[in-house]
């Protein structure tokens, strides 16, 4: 029922993926999981403690993936949201760009780690590169949410914006129960299409959740809905 109403379908890419261990290592499994929890918060101790724990995974086994990819996750977060106590801003963007890179060595079908890519091509300003390796996170992932929103990241700052739209719209089909980040990500999305009302919406839900980040999208979509006095207290 689920899977129903999720309207999920397996891609053969995925069904491998599921069937196979992604490491035979246990303690290198459970470092792994407890990493994806630390970071889930996005919060500056919640990054310092994930990239920490995926760095312990590796050292349990370097030649899983998937935790190479966790790092490049935990690190572009760190970049993008400024945790500069983390790591500092450059150190954290080449973390990440060797850790995506090192997890595609590892698995060429890592969607993760081709999303991480992308989204650096983004800010580069290679908006053909980026939507490219996006598009392919999203082809070896289809069903899964983040790889969605990276795509609706890219998209958006590629100017193709009601695309963008249309892929955070299956982000949050995909994941009914969403991690607090995605509303920062939708709020953008929908300010670009000049949805303000409805961008005020999802970025104040980020606000009430106690997010990180994003301040300057809800400035933005205030000023155009000419909301110029003092924000409402959450």
């Amino acid at each position: 029922k689920i899977v129903e109403a999720l309207r999920v379908k397996l891609t053969p890419v995925e069904k491998t993926n599921l069937a196979r261990k992604p490491t035979g290592n246990l303690e290198a499994y459970d470092l792994y999981l407890r990493a994806r929890q630390a970071h889930f918060e996005r919060t500056v101790e919640g990054s310092r403690t994930a990239l920490a724990l995926y760095e312990q995974s590796i050292a349990k086994d370097p030649t899983f993936a998937e935790a190479f990819a966790g790092i490049a996750i935990a690190a572009t977060d760190v970049w993008r949201f400024d945790f500069d106590s983390v790591l500092l801003g450059p150190i954290a963007r080449l973390r990440a760009f060797e850790a995506a890179q090192k997890a595609i060595q590892l698995d060429p079908v890592n969607a993760s780690a081709h999303a991480v890519l992308g989204l650096l091509g983004m800010v580069d300003g290679d908006h053909e590169d980026a939507m490219r390796l996006a598009r392919k996170a999203v082809k070896l992932a289809p069903n899964d949410a983040e790889a969605r929103v990276a795509l609706a990241t890219v998209l958006t700052y590629a100017g193709a914006p009601e695309e963008a739209l249309e892929e955070m719209e299956t982000a949050f089909r995909l994941s009914p129960a969403p991690p607090p980040h995605f509303y920062g990500f939708l709020g953008s999305t929908l300010f670009f299409n000049r949805l303000f009302d409805r961008a005020a919406t999802a970025l104040e839900k980020l606000r009430a959740l106690q997010s990180p980040g994003w301040p300057q999208e809800l400035a933005m979509v205030y000023a155009q809905l000419n909301r110029l006095g003092n924000p409402p207290e959450n």
